[in-house]
């Protein structure tokens, strides 16, 4: 998912992204959920709230975005992702508390949202990713575990319209955490995990995604990381967050995707 996230635009999810970041996506050969338009859905506007515009840009060249059209309800901080010229918007932060809600819309066209189905449960800053086939919701806060982050996996079929499935568990509560994807594996790294005895973490986990399952581990980061922004390609995955004390770093971390790899400084 060769895109950039831009974390200050909070709220605004797009291709493969979560809830805490604004996400565009640039064209790739082969892989399903690659494409050369990038899309905002929702996002929190100062002084109005949640919103339901989606607009777009043509990564290929240079230029302002333009207007997408709307989603089925106004949301912020929900998650996002891609595959077969589908976008897909999943919950968020709503009118009367927090969304169940699946949008879909093909990106070659512009125009309002669809209805997709329905999530397990209302669900405020999950984050998701897609292989291209199959698009995953992981983590976040719902209505059944009240102000804690939750365990959840949910997975549905991007081609089809439908309600979420259950996937499996991630072994920790956890919301605020890195999440990507490639062809084969869906990763969550890091992350606030409220609820649990220790609130930030250092963990690393991975699914494949054409199976159901729960988390496996991998190495951990090198210290504690919340407020991931993460993007990937077929091959690697870039992360960047806050550390536990609330500090932020401009550090970027990679790994290889395809064999677990160890996370490694890639930049700032």
């Amino acid at each position: 998912m060769n895109y950039i996230k831009m974390s200050p635009l909070t709220g605004m999810v797009g291709y493969g992204g979560g809830g805490t970041g604004l996400t565009f996506n640039s064209s790739a050969a082969g892989a399903g959920w690659l494409g050369d338009r990038g899309l905002w859905m929702g996002g929190y506007v100062s002084g109005v709230g949640s919103s339901a515009t989606c607009q777009y840009v043509a990564i290929t060249t240079a230029g302002n975005a333009s207007t997408f059209g709307n989603l089925t309800t106004a949301a912020n901080a929900g998650c996002g992702f891609a595959g077969g010229g589908r976008g897909i918007h999943c919950g968020g932060s709503v009118s009367g508390g927090y969304g169940s809600q699946i949008d879909y819309l093909p990106i070659a066209n512009t125009g309002n949202a669809s209805s997709f189905g329905t999530l397990l449960a209302g669900v405020y800053m999950p984050e998701g990713c897609s292989n291209g086939t199959r698009g995953l919701t992981t983590g976040g806060l719902d209505t059944s575990h009240g102000d804690n982050s939750n365990t959840d996996i949910w997975f549905l079929t991007v081609a089809s319209t439908g309600n979420a499935t259950d996937f499996g568990d991630i072994a920790q509560r956890t919301m605020k955490h890195g999440c990507m994807a490639n062809a084969t594996k869906g990763f969550i790294i890091g992350g606030d995990h409220r609820g649990e005895s220790t609130r930030y973490g250092p963990e690393r986990y991975y699914v494949t995604i054409d199976t159901t399952s729960n988390t496996s581990d991998m190495s951990d980061l090198d210290y504690n990381k919340y407020g991931m922004t993460s993007s990937s390609d077929e091959t690697r995955g870039l992360h960047a967050q806050q550390k536990s004390d609330g500090s932020a770093t401009d550090v970027l971390s990679y790994f290889d995707m395809e064999n677990n790899g160890i996370a490694t400084t890639f930049g700032q």
